[in-house]
């Protein structure tokens, strides 16, 4: 017989030393220890006005407190959250706490992220070449696409005299941006 149940597993976050036998009311933390962005741990690095799922492992009935400082406003959902960054670059740092059911509370997870502002970079910001001349142009990051009709194959073809501006969209840290050039 027992007198006094109660959870005797010593690794629950609930156990109790005091009791005689197990009562099956045991709990356990499960949060895990990171904090995962689009499958990856953190640190994570983001564009400003972006919108970023932050999950961690844990149990659906736990409730996850979730928090940011520097800014953003949170869309908690159990152990996911949307974060939407304004337009203000910076670091910004998520944290999160599990409760239990049982109400034990676990340690807190931290992720530092910076929010930046996208940039292109190009060789110059201007160019100039002779009539039915040809540059070569180039951006980091690579792989983007031009917006003109006198470019081809990343190459400004001068047909025309005249000022032109250029467009180039490249992804930066996720997001896609867009930049000119003259």
């Amino acid at each position: 017989t027992c007198t006094y149940a109660g959870c005797t597993d010593p690794i629950a976050c609930n156990y109790n030393s005091t009791a005689g036998c197990t009562d099956g009311s045991c709990d356990y933390i499960t949060i895990g220890n990171s904090i995962l962005h689009s499958g990856m741990e953190c640190p994570d690095t983001t564009c400003i006005g972006s919108e970023v799922t932050y999950s961690v492992t844990g149990n659906p009935l736990s409730v996850y407190e979730w928090n940011i400082s520097g800014g953003g406003s949170l869309t908690p959902d159990k152990n996911t959250c949307d974060v939407a960054f304004g337009f203000n670059s910076g670091t910004y740092t998520l944290s999160v706490s599990e409760i239990t059911p049982s109400g034990c509370l676990s340690d807190t997870i931290t992720c530092e992220i910076v929010v930046i502002i996208p940039h292109i970079n190009f060789d110059t910001n201007s160019y100039t070449i002779c009539l039915n001349g040809t540059l070569p142009l180039s951006a980091i990051p690579p792989n983007g696409e031009w917006d003109s009709d006198f470019v081809t194959n990343n190459s400004f073809v001068g047909t025309m005299a005249g000022s032109f501006t250029v467009g180039y969209t490249g992804r930066v840290q996720g997001c896609d941006v867009k930049e000119y050039i003259t």
